[in-house]
């Protein structure tokens, strides 16, 4: 087993993730009131759902291996110091599991976009989102974007382009964007946009699905 890594997840990393797992809910339609015309962006951090699966395989084949040390009467002196580990990575386990389905979900945080912080508001007053409300230049036929996610060094650029129309959204005369197409991108993949209508992508009912 390696005791550092053991040591690290179990009293430095978990905590703080526990903290940011129960300070922040999913929401579904978060983000500024009134955002027109916008797009909705989800994003899958597959680099992070791809360590949290091999922490958790790491885990449980500590697990079997301290299982098997249990029943091992070389070991019979150290019962209560082996019984003590099953418990705390039984409880890691359990751990990294909520934190795998809260990942799989899609919630995360948008720490920047274009330098600009603090754009996101969940329900509970954190700023994870399963869905992100990003503005479009009502000024211009194309949007480009810088997003850093909370937590990474990693900023990943997007631009689209699209055409624009006087409309009523949200009770309100203003610009809706219409043929809405990705440019450039340099997520790991991108999937969409979805939610066009008879082939027809109008601005705030489209969703962009992409993974870091």
């Amino acid at each position: 087993m390696n005791k550092v890594f053991f040591k690290l997840i179990t009293f430095g990393l978990i905590p703080t993730l526990i903290l940011a797992m129960f300070s922040c809910e999913p929401c579904e339609e978060c983000g500024p009131e009134n955002a027109s015309p916008y797009f909705k962006l989800t994003i899958l951090n597959k680099t992070s759902l791809d360590t949290l699966n091999a922490d958790n395989t790491r885990f449980k084949n500590d697990l079997t291996t301290t299982k098997e040390a249990l029943n091992n009467p070389e070991f019979s002196g150290k019962s209560d110091s082996l019984n003590a580990q099953v418990a705390i990575i039984e409880d890691s386990i359990d751990i990294l599991a909520d934190l795998i389905r809260i990942t799989k979900a899609r919630l995360i945080s948008i720490e920047q976009i274009n330098g600009e912080s603090n754009l996101f508001e969940n329900a509970q007053g954190g700023d994870s989102l399963v869905n992100f409300r990003i503005p479009l230049d009502p000024n211009n036929t194309f949007s480009d974007y810088i997003i850093k996610i909370e937590g990474t060094d990693q900023s990943n650029n997007l631009s689209v382009s699209y055409t624009l129309k006087d409309s009523v959204i949200e009770s309100r005369i203003t610009k809706a964007a219409f043929d809405f197409k990705v440019e450039s991108h340099n997520y790991d993949s991108i999937n969409g946009p979805r939610g066009c209508s008879k082939e027809v992508c109008i601005s705030n009912e489209l969703t962009l699905y992409v993974e870091i």
